[in-house]
């Protein structure tokens, strides 16, 4: 997946994450690289993308390939948000 018109492109790694009962989040897949050209319209565009539907959910996005994901994210959706 490439996210934007191609100039500046960066890469960002990406999770997915599913809220749980107990209010914790779980990774619903491995984290990903995807090319973009801002954290912020990664984080968008890959949270139209997801069919998710039920329950609560969040896109996060780090600066860089294989970033730590344990660290706070350049940018954040949630799926209530949209």
């Amino acid at each position: 997946m490439v996210v934007g018109k191609g100039r500046g492109m960066r890469d960002f790694t990406v999770l997915v994450e599913a809220g749980t009962d107990g209010g914790e989040w779980l990774a619903v897949a491995p984290p990903q690289t995807t090319p973009g050209d801002s954290p912020a319209e990664v984080a968008r565009w890959t949270a139209t993308e997801q069919d998710v539907t039920e329950g609560s959910w969040r896109v996060r996005v780090w600066d860089g390939r294989d970033a730590d994901t344990s660290a706070e994210p350049a940018a954040e959706v949630y799926g209530n948000t949209l």
